[in-house]
């Protein structure tokens, strides 16, 4: 039921938005994201709209290298994450289970297709998840337990570069549900910046971890379902995507566009 879910979820999400086996260590130790000086600080966001625990949201901050830091301490929030994953889950080492496909699920688990795609290295490459994206799942899991209150989450990463200016704007859309808002707000602004020289660089999405039935244990797997992928192809067809992401708040996978037609999307 829970996957059937899913993909009823991403297909009303696409109406809304097309007019249309190695052990990663997790880095340590905890540490307060906003006074780190080596994972870029980034400043509180712009607010587009809120209606409850809904909001679409932006940032927009200078290019950095220190972005793309795939070594860096953990964020707060997310080191209380993974604690509490790694102490409730009934399988050791959860996050290596996340990132292998060894996860246990549904055989009509609409992700199980592309996840033999990733991990046997025909699509994408798994990597630990770098500053950036840490500092988007690190938001998201302050604002509700990613175990206790699993929350998915929609980044859009944007980049300009403007008279030597690099520039970053990532539009961010959650709530407090499993699924996230249709992100209408981020998507009518991504229509303005294409005109004005921005390009849209990746999507970032978060697959969780749920223990709550034996039967349908999920571990955060990071590959895209059939319905991720199929959006996915539907931003490369209207916004020229260059990269799809998925993280499960330790490792990400990034797939490039030209990979996508590869995965199963019907």
């Amino acid at each position: 039921m829970k996957h059937l879910l899913l993909a009823c979820f991403a297909l009303l999400l696409l109406a809304c938005t097309t007019r249309t086996e190695t052990e990663i260590a997790v880095p340590m130790p905890v540490f307060d994201w906003a006074t780190n000086d080596k994972c870029l600080h980034i400043e509180p966001p712009t607010l587009q709209h809120k209606e409850g625990e809904v909001i679409h949201q932006y940032w927009e901050f200078d290019d950095d290298p220190a972005l793309r830091l795939l070594d860096h301490p953990e964020f707060y929030a997310t080191a209380q994450f993974i604690e509490a994953v790694e102490a409730t889950s009934p399988t050791p080492n959860p996050f290596t289970l996340g990132a292998s496909g060894q996860w246990d699920d549904a055989a009509n688990d609409s992700t199980k297709s592309n996840s033999q795609l990733v991990f046997e290295g025909v699509v994408g490459k798994i990597r630990p998840i770098n500053c950036l994206e840490a500092h988007l799942f690190d938001y998201q899991a302050a604002r509700f337990d990613m175990l206790e209150q699993p929350t998915e989450f929609h980044g859009f990463i944007l980049r300009r570069d403007s008279a030597g200016m690099k520039k970053i704007k990532v539009y961010f859309t959650a709530s407090n549900e499993m699924f996230p808002p249709k992100p209408k707000y981020a998507v009518a602004a991504i229509e303005v910046d294409v005109q004005n020289g921005w390009e849209l660089y990746a999507h970032l999405h978060n697959h969780n971890f749920d223990f709550t039935d034996s039967t349908d244990i999920m571990y955060g797997p990071t590959a895209p379902s059939k319905p991720d992928a199929h959006y996915y192809k539907a931003l490369v067809a209207r916004f020229n995507l260059q990269y799809a992401l998925v993280t499960n708040g330790v490792n990400t996978v990034q797939i490039e566009a030209g990979e996508l037609e590869l995965l199963n999307s019907d």
